[in-house]
């Protein structure tokens, strides 16, 4: 494990400052307007998460390197790259939308990428369930923490990033490669929504 740390913190550290800098970059050679999203994000959101992505992977890779056994580091640099990525993602399909119909296959593509990671940085909510020590606090937390990462993974795939029709973050953006049923159908046409809110019960818990 300690072989493998300190090369997944450089690329963990080098995915991070490529999506900071590319995200910001493109933002700023091509300002075209902001595609409507969940959430309302604008640009200042953008730069938020591309700061949140470097100063996160910055501080795991220095705790990867120091403690190579501790699952605190691995997971933030995974959530800091993930999260500089993604807005990377966002500013590539907001370019890709104000291109047009020529755009129309990169903002599909795009925008499901900007789902898949920040689907992933969102590992940001429960990061305190491990901390400080890389594993639950009790041993009924470390269980339940455990069942959360078999279930979540899939959760993530079936309810954002396989479903037909619009995409979780950019409602006016169809899935490129929808799949299956539509489980909208099943829970609701804001599903997508709720799951992502229901994320701020997190933060008492953890407080």
């Amino acid at each position: 494990m300690r072989r493998v740390a300190r090369p997944f913190a450089i690329i963990g550290l080098v995915a991070a400052i490529v999506g900071a800098v590319g995200g910001i970059t493109l933002r700023i050679v091509d300002p075209v307007p902001v595609v409507p999203n969940t959430f309302g994000f604008s640009d200042i959101s953008l730069l938020s998460f591309e700061f949140l992505g470097v100063t996160f992977t910055s501080v795991g890779a220095l705790l990867l390197v120091r403690r190579p056994d501790n699952a605190v580091g691995w997971c933030m640099v995974v959530i800091g790259a993930a999260n500089a990525l993604s807005g990377l993602a966002a500013a590539a399909t907001f370019s890709a939308v104000a291109d047009g119909p020529a755009g129309a296959v990169t903002a599909g593509l795009a925008g499901w990428l900007a789902v898949f990671f920040s689907s992933i940085g969102g590992l940001a909510f429960v990061l305190g369930f491990i901390f400080p020590t890389g594993r639950g606090h009790t041993p009924a937390w470390h269980r339940a923490i455990v069942i959360g990462a078999i279930a979540a993974p899939w959760v993530v795939v079936v309810v954002f990033l396989i479903r037909p029709g619009p995409l979780h973050l950019f409602p006016s953006i169809d899935n490129p490669i929808g799949v299956g049923p539509d489980v909208r159908s099943i829970l609701g046409s804001q599903v997508s929504l709720l799951i992502a809110a229901s994320l701020l019960w997190f933060a008492p818990i953890l407080i």
